[in-house]
């Protein structure tokens, strides 16, 4: 996400695993368990569909981002909210920090919307997303800021978890010292406290508490 690894280092091609007989990019649509076959759609080609004869087959669903019907957070996937699920994801989130301090640079842009442009907030408070703060953090400090040092003051960083302390499944030592460890980086860390809508005209995300986050970038 800010750049340290090439992707090439954590993305393995399908094609160079050995003794795989062979490999179809399409979507799986449903199995004949009669005729021991499973019907595939090309996603190359819209609504054509193709077979496959099985002996054995193993179901791997993996998963997707659940928005738990937050409104405003599916609907503006891509343009000022994010996922973090798939590698283009990462590209997406770090296209956008760069976009947001690009647009408050513009000497015509005020004051407050300088401040909500430069207010990124994470939503969820388990490993993945007190990791993404932090990298987030170091990315913006000590690498972004060089090239925009004049917008220093309006960079904000907040972190919203719906259960009262981060990292749940951990010791809760670690989490008392990961949430430490942020509030020394000024980073605004909310517990107990959810989601409830995002509104891209204001350019807010409404909180359970009845108060709200400025918002120039999302990731849920």
């Amino acid at each position: 996400m800010v750049g340290t690894l090439e992707f090439r280092a954590i993305q393995e091609p399908v094609r160079t695993v050995k003794n795989i007989g062979g490999y179809y990019q399409a979507k799986a649509r449903r199995i004949d368990y009669e005729k021991r076959e499973l019907i595939c759609e090309d996603i190359f080609k819209i609504n054509e569909e193709f077979k496959l004869e099985f002996d054995y087959l193993a179901v791997a669903c993996g998963s997707k981002t659940n928005t738990f019907g937050t409104p405003g957070i599916q609907e503006r996937e891509g343009k000022e909210v994010f996922f973090l699920k798939h590698l283009y994801h990462a590209r997406q989130v770090r296209n956008r920090i760069l976009e947001c301090f690009e647009q408050a640079a513009i000497h015509q842009t005020n004051p407050a919307e300088r401040d909500r442009l430069l207010s990124f907030v994470v939503v969820g408070g388990g490993p993945t997303s007190c990791e993404l703060v932090g990298e987030l953090h170091d990315f913006i400090h000590q690498d972004v800021i060089r090239f925009y040092p004049d917008l220093v003051p309006h960079i904000s960083i907040h972190l919203v978890e719906a259960s009262p302390k981060l990292l749940g499944s951990f010791d809760a030592s670690i989490a008392t010292f990961v949430k430490r460890k942020f509030q020394s980086k000024q980073i605004k860390v909310k517990t107990g406290v959810a989601v409830k809508s995002y509104d891209h005209i204001t350019g807010k995300a409404y909180l359970s508490d009845d108060t709200s986050l400025d918002v120039g970038m999302l990731v849920w």
